[in-house]
């Protein structure tokens, strides 16, 4: 940990060199002890400083006078919570943020246990938020704030126990049963219901960062579940929602005696909204079925309310409404002591987000960016913030066409390099977009291989929704081949595909396409039926290689009797010759005279479980040379053929001779060496390349991963950087 004055002067105050794999030097100076891995820093009031250190499991303290403690952890990850014991003696699994409240209390995001913890300033520790469950991915369980209980369901619950508290049951999964103090209000009225899911019993996925705000609020970014929540005082609840004075809000008290308080969602968009009991999440939205024990009236009243749904990653700001927005695994928060204001740093998009007036669903924040690149369709190439952007083509006039995946579109960036527009796509995901529309206003899923003709016309591979489009130069799309929504081979039993209107022949996830010499002819790689077929210039669809058998055979033989294995790009050589990424056989592959070889990787035989991949090979031969998931392909005008070596972060090239060199990439996955050495760059997972006519090579990557035989991704921020080899 490093301190920077505000003279700029920059000094160690924690921790030394190299890193030791046991945390030490507790009672010491701070500058002598080892950590493993600090993730959070909070700074106390008295000047102390706390830093959690995520691989050693384990909470420190330096105090002013610069001595090191342990204060929570025994260095031992552990999952099993037992609470109210010193803290000294819990087990933690990757404590990331942490925050101090003005009167001692530590609260530490125990990430991986799905927790937020606190440690009351007598030393000894509980559970603030979180049951430790994340009962589906993005899935959650939230109260309206604004139900009330009637004056039955007030009498309806189980009489005080002796302690003074009403016992109610607390959620199945916790198997805590939750107290309320003071059930009822004067005069036998009902009180307030809950307002939020109840703090101990509400379910976090990966809680990373936290931050106190001046009025007691406790807010979380809840990685894996893409949003932000805060756990709020019942004195705060009153004032957000305008409750009466002489009312007041239940308090819960755990089967262990602690208080626990409500938790609101106040950034990050959710999917469905319904009465408890009842879902309108689909299949891998989210939980569904019955929800009983998280009210405190009859579960299922509309008065009792829940939302149960998923919460998908985004970069819609939703018109800066907050809890509309959504955001990509948000890992931090921070919150302006003067005015409360709530700033959400939110990785996945790569962006600092601000929400002023931060709310519940019913009062809303307002969200805005304040730092990181813009999502905008248009718009200068440096100030966009690109997800996943894909396959890219040129045009005659220098113009560069890519796909942005995760965005649903596919962009232009102008010749200049100085401006970018959307050409198809609107930033939603739709399937089922018709035809005879204008491409703009048309919603895609997940699009890839781009590629454009001599008229102008743009084609794309519109893979989650298993078609090819093509975009004409008066900006409307029509479809090329495949069906809506259909992933297959076959578009009738018993009927073979070639031959057939390629508009009535489905594909099954394409990935890449190109357009042959006659300018009309498209090249498709239909990668998940292991084959490369083209439609003619009559919208006619044939196979041209690839047995439909995912395995790798048949160089120096037909075409249509090799084995392929996922092929992800397609590309036409000056020539005429077919070229195509084999990705699963780590191979570049050429069909030509009717003959399919491979052009680079040594592949292997998947069969017997050969490995093929690999880096070595540079200055001999391409086809002695190893690959790694090569996924892009391009020809230069002299016939040089470059590769997106995904696997191994490098691009490849292979020379007319056909040996193989490294042309950029150290091989180390990253984002440095702007401004200097291609060859000393580094790249993150390079999807793929284009070649300009005066030899300029454009290379695509992001820090996606694709899951094979599906729409589903992971994604992540891009770009698109260029160089001469």
């Amino acid at each position: 940990m490093r301190k920077v004055a505000p003279n700029g002067q920059i000094t160690t105050v924690a921790g030394r060199t190299p890193i030791n794999a046991t945390a030490s030097g507790d009672f010491g100076p701070a500058t002598n002890a080892y950590m493993r891995k600090p993730f959070g820093l909070a700074l106390a009031g008295d000047g102390s400083l706390y830093i959690t250190d995520f691989d050693s499991n384990n909470v420190r303290k330096v105090d002013p006078g610069g001595t090191i403690t342990t204060i929570a952890g025994r260095g031992l990850a552990g999952g099993t919570q037992v609470d109210n014991i010193p803290a000294v003696d819990a087990q933690f699994d990757g404590p990331s943020g942490i925050a101090v409240k003005s009167d001692g209390t530590v609260f530490i995001a125990d990430r991986n246990n799905m927790r937020v913890r606190a440690i009351r300033p007598d030393g000894i520790i509980f559970t603030y938020a979180g049951d430790g469950n994340t009962a589906a991915p993005n899935t959650v369980i939230e109260f309206d704030p604004t139900a009330t209980l009637n004056g039955n369901q007030c009498t309806n619950l189980s009489a005080p126990a002796a302690n003074g508290r009403t016992n109610v049951p607390g959620p199945a999964t916790t198997g805590i049963s939750n107290q309320f103090v003071g059930g009822c209000l004067p005069g036998g009225t009902a009180p307030v219901t809950a307002a939020g899911t109840i703090s101990s019993a509400s379910q976090l996925n990966r809680p990373t960062g936290i931050a106190l705000a001046p009025n007691g609020t406790l807010y979380i970014a809840d990685r894996e579940a893409h949003m932000v929540n805060a756990i709020v005082p019942d004195d705060v609840l009153m004032k957000m929602f305008n409750f009466p004075s002489d009312q007041q809000i239940p308090q819960v008290i755990d089967a262990r005696g602690n208080r626990v308080y409500r938790s609101l969602r106040v950034a990050g968009a959710r999917l469905a909204l319904t009465n408890s009991g009842a879902s309108t999440a689909t299949s891998g939205q989210g939980a569904s079925g019955q929800v009983s024990g998280l009210c405190t009236g009859n579960v299922g009243s509309p008065s009792c309310r829940t939302a149960i749904g998923a919460f998908a990653p985004g970069d819609n700001l939703a018109g800066g409404v907050a809890t509309a927005a959504q955001l990509r695994w948000p890992q931090n928060v921070a919150v302006d002591p003067r005015d409360g204001t709530l700033y959400i740093l939110d990785q996945g998009n790569l962006r600092v987000l601000r929400v002023d007036r931060p709310g519940p669903p019913q009062f809303p924040g307002t969200i805005s960016r304040v730092a990181g690149g813009s999502t905008s369709l248009s718009g200068g190439p440096l100030a966009i913030q690109l997800l996943n952007p894909s396959q890219m083509a040129m045009d005659s006039g220098g113009n560069v066409y890519f796909s942005e995946s995760d965005h649903s579109v596919v962009r232009k960036l102008s010749s200049g390099r100085d401006y970018i527009q959307t050409i198809a796509g609107n930033g939603s995901y739709g399937p089922a977009c018709p035809d005879e529309v204008m491409a703009t206003q048309c919603p895609l899923v997940y699009p890839e291989g781009v590629a454009v003709a001599p008229d102008g016309s743009v084609y794309i591979a519109d893979r989650g929704d298993h078609r090819v489009r093509k975009v004409r130069p008066d900006g409307t799309i029509t479809t090329v081949a495949g069906l809506s929504g259909l992933a297959s081979y076959q578009g009738s039993p018993n009927v073979s595909p070639n031959g057939q209107p390629g508009i009535k022949e489905p594909l099954n996830y394409p990935s890449g396409v190109a357009v042959g010499p006659d300018g009309v002819t498209v090249y498709i790689a239909d990668t998940v039926n292991d084959k490369i077929r083209k439609v003619d210039a009559q919208g006619l669809i044939w196979d041209v290689a690839g047995t439909g058998v995912r395995s790798y055979s048949g160089d120096g033989g037909n075409p249509m009797s090799a084995q392929l294995n996922n092929p992800t790009d397609v590309a036409v050589g000056p020539d005429g010759a077919i070229y195509f990424a084999d990705r699963g056989n780590d191979r570049i592959r050429k069909i030509s005279g009717g003959i399919i070889t491979s052009v680079a990787g040594t592949g292997g035989d998947i069969n017997a479980g050969v490995a093929t991949r690999g880096t070595g090979g540079d200055g001999g031969p391409a086809v002695n040379a190893q690959l790694s998931q090569p996924e892009g392909v391009a020809v230069g005008a002299d016939g040089s053929v470059f590769i997106a070596d995904r696997g191994n972060n490098k691009v490849r090239r292979v020379t007319p001779d056909g040996k193989i060199g490294t042309v950029a990439g150290t091989g180390t996955a990253g984002d440095t060496g702007d401004i200097g050495p291609a060859i000393a760059a580094t790249l993150r997972n390079p999807r793929d390349v284009v070649v300009g006519a005066d030899g300029t090579v454009f290379v695509s990557y992001s820090q996606m991963n694709l899951t094979e035989g599906s729409a589903a991704q992971t994604t992540g921020p891009g770009r698109i950087r260029a160089f001469k080899p």
